[in-house]
């Protein structure tokens, strides 16, 4: 994991995963109603339209739940959307 920036005043740090064991770290390490910010890829459907298109996005969420899939090597973040 390469940590990219951090200023432990205002309580945030920014990595960049590099392989699956940095999602097991971070899996550890976030805890519930921290802040997890990321870029995904969300689909989008379009009204009167069958079709649609996944569109890249930043997306801020206040951590509920955190699950690591090792099968998959994901790691699945779910709560409220704030950003």
């Amino acid at each position: 994991m390469k940590i990219i920036d951090r200023d432990l005043k205002k309580g945030y740090v920014e990595v960049m995963v590099e392989n699956e064991n940095d999602l097991w770290i971070l899996c550890n390490v976030i805890e519930k109603n921290d802040v997890v910010r990321a870029k995904t890829m969300r689909e989008v459907k379009f009204e009167g339209s069958k079709t649609s298109r996944r569109i890249p996005m930043t997306i801020s969420l206040k951590v509920e739940n955190i699950e690591y899939q090792a099968f998959t090597d994901r790691l699945r973040i779910t709560g409220i959307v704030i950003d």
